[in-house]
């Protein structure tokens, strides 16, 4: 046995040199002072205020992560786009859909506005004023064309020798043709209509009074540009 001069400790290997603790070289009981004072080791003395730290633990330290790793795996970029794509298209489709209800509302409000109170536009007499080239047909008697010419209600006829004394009168695009010939009892009344681009009157005519008695048959007549 061996002792540490230093620390007292002892070491039942005889082989061994020197202290593990203190590196003094180890004596032998036989080589110690009978007369010398062992050195204790003293525990340490605990200060007022002084806070001595607890040995460290030598147990490997515990995680402190809660979550599980799933929570943190990343979205593929396909299932984020996929996902928005789909959730921006179905809250834009209804803002779309009211977008175009209200443009269309609008549209047929300010239709109705500009049209409300306006008077359909009707001929004056204004637009029968002029030279017409006039055709009437009758069954049995054939095709007979002349010249009408209007100033205002009032206007004259010429089918080659023949002469006549015309009026007109407008209801809407609805005309009405009086004749009367000159110089025999042949009276005549045109019924019509008048294009929208006022160029052109047909219709039906009835001819009365003369020896040839009650008869119809179809006019038109074009306006001479």
């Amino acid at each position: 046995m061996k002792i540490c001069p230093k620390c007292q400790k002892t070491y039942e290997d005889a082989s061994m040199v020197f202290c593990l603790d203190d590196g003094s070289r180890l004596q032998a009981p036989s080589e110690r002072d009978p007369n010398a004072t062992w050195n204790l080791a003293q525990p340490p003395l605990m200060q007022p205020g002084v806070t001595v730290a607890s040995p460290r633990s030598t147990s490997p330290p515990r995680s402190t992560i809660t979550a599980s790793p799933e929570q943190f795996q990343r979205a593929t970029p396909y299932e984020v786009d996929v996902g928005g794509r789909d959730s921006s298209r179905r809250s834009a489709l209804p803002w779309i859909l009211a977008i175009v209800a209200a443009i269309g509302i609008s549209g047929i409000l300010v239709a109705w506005l500009l049209t409300r109170g306006r008077v359909p536009e009707t001929p004056g007499l204004s637009e029968i004023r002029g030279n017409w080239q006039q055709c009437e047909t009758t069954t049995g008697a054939g095709t007979f064309c002349g010249n009408w010419t209007f100033t205002d209600g009032q206007g004259t006829g010429e089918w080659g020798s023949v002469e006549a004394d015309l009026s007109i009168t407008l209801n809407g695009r609805n005309v009405t043709v009086t004749r009367r010939d000159r110089g025999s009892s042949l009276q005549a009344t045109y019924r019509g209509t008048l294009t929208v681009d006022g160029g052109e009157i047909s219709g039906q005519v009835d001819w009365c009074c003369d020896d040839l008695g009650d008869r119809s048959g179809t006019w038109n007549a074009k306006k001479q540009r």
